[in-house]
Protein backbone atom coordinates (compact mmCIF):
# COMPACT_ATOMS: atom_id res chain seq x y z
CA UNK A 1 0.00 0.00 0.00
CA UNK A 2 0.81 3.53 -0.90
CA UNK A 3 -0.08 5.00 2.65
CA UNK A 4 1.59 2.48 4.75
CA UNK A 5 3.37 3.57 7.35
CA UNK A 6 2.45 7.56 6.87
CA UNK A 7 1.15 9.23 10.04
CA UNK A 8 -2.45 9.17 10.26
CA UNK A 9 -3.22 6.74 7.15
CA UNK A 10 -4.35 4.15 9.44
CA UNK A 11 -7.51 4.86 10.09
CA UNK A 12 -7.19 2.84 13.97
CA UNK A 13 -4.75 5.63 14.94
CA UNK A 14 -5.58 8.83 13.65
CA UNK A 15 -3.72 11.90 13.31
CA UNK A 16 -4.65 14.82 16.64
CA UNK A 17 -6.03 16.70 14.25
CA UNK A 18 -7.88 14.46 12.78
CA UNK A 19 -9.33 13.38 15.84
CA UNK A 20 -9.45 16.87 17.14
CA UNK A 21 -11.70 17.13 13.87
CA UNK A 22 -14.03 14.73 15.00
CA UNK A 23 -14.48 15.98 18.32
CA UNK A 24 -15.53 19.27 16.99
CA UNK A 25 -17.88 18.29 14.74
CA UNK A 26 -19.32 15.81 17.33
CA UNK A 27 -19.85 19.02 19.52
CA UNK A 28 -21.53 20.77 16.81
CA UNK A 29 -24.05 18.17 16.03
CA UNK A 30 -24.94 17.98 19.43
CA UNK A 31 -25.46 21.55 19.76
CA UNK A 32 -27.86 21.98 16.72
CA UNK A 33 -29.61 19.12 17.67
CA UNK A 34 -30.31 20.07 20.95
CA UNK A 35 -31.69 23.23 19.01
CA UNK A 36 -34.02 21.50 16.85
CA UNK A 37 -37.96 20.45 17.43
CA UNK A 38 -38.08 17.16 18.55
CA UNK A 39 -39.31 16.08 14.97
CA UNK A 40 -36.89 17.16 13.30
CA UNK A 41 -34.14 15.52 15.03
CA UNK A 42 -35.67 12.05 15.51
CA UNK A 43 -35.87 12.80 11.54
CA UNK A 44 -32.30 13.85 11.22
CA UNK A 45 -31.01 10.62 13.79
CA UNK A 46 -33.07 8.15 11.98
CA UNK A 47 -31.66 9.06 8.32
CA UNK A 48 -28.19 9.91 9.97
CA UNK A 49 -27.30 7.63 12.43
CA UNK A 50 -29.87 4.51 11.93
CA UNK A 51 -30.09 4.70 7.78
CA UNK A 52 -33.68 4.70 7.57
CA UNK A 53 -34.55 5.38 4.43
CA UNK A 54 -36.38 9.39 3.66
CA UNK A 55 -39.63 7.92 2.31
CA UNK A 56 -40.19 5.65 5.70
CA UNK A 57 -39.24 9.04 7.86
CA UNK A 58 -41.21 11.12 5.81
CA UNK A 59 -44.09 8.53 6.18
CA UNK A 60 -43.82 7.84 10.00
CA UNK A 61 -43.07 11.71 10.89
CA UNK A 62 -45.90 13.10 8.82
CA UNK A 63 -43.20 14.97 6.38
CA UNK A 64 -43.80 15.77 3.20
CA UNK A 65 -39.94 14.84 0.99
CA UNK A 66 -39.43 18.76 0.31
CA UNK A 67 -39.88 19.52 4.13
CA UNK A 68 -37.22 16.22 5.62
CA UNK A 69 -35.17 18.05 2.55
CA UNK A 70 -35.52 21.65 3.69
CA UNK A 71 -34.81 20.02 7.73
CA UNK A 72 -31.79 18.52 6.20
CA UNK A 73 -30.44 22.30 4.13
CA UNK A 74 -31.17 24.45 7.57
CA UNK A 75 -29.46 21.96 9.54
CA UNK A 76 -26.33 21.68 7.45
CA UNK A 77 -26.07 25.64 7.54
CA UNK A 78 -26.44 25.90 11.19
CA UNK A 79 -23.63 23.07 11.58
CA UNK A 80 -21.66 25.04 8.80
CA UNK A 81 -22.04 28.06 10.72
CA UNK A 82 -20.98 27.25 14.37
CA UNK A 83 -18.48 25.66 12.79
CA UNK A 84 -16.85 29.10 10.60
CA UNK A 85 -17.83 30.55 14.59
CA UNK A 86 -15.47 27.91 16.05
CA UNK A 87 -18.58 26.83 18.42
CA UNK A 88 -17.07 22.72 18.61
CA UNK A 89 -13.73 23.74 19.97
CA UNK A 90 -12.80 23.41 23.65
Amino acid sequence: MANEGTPGSDPEHPLPEAADLGKERAAIAKMVLAELPERDRTALIRFYVHGHDSREICRDLGLTEDQFHAIKARVKRRFTELRKQGLGQK
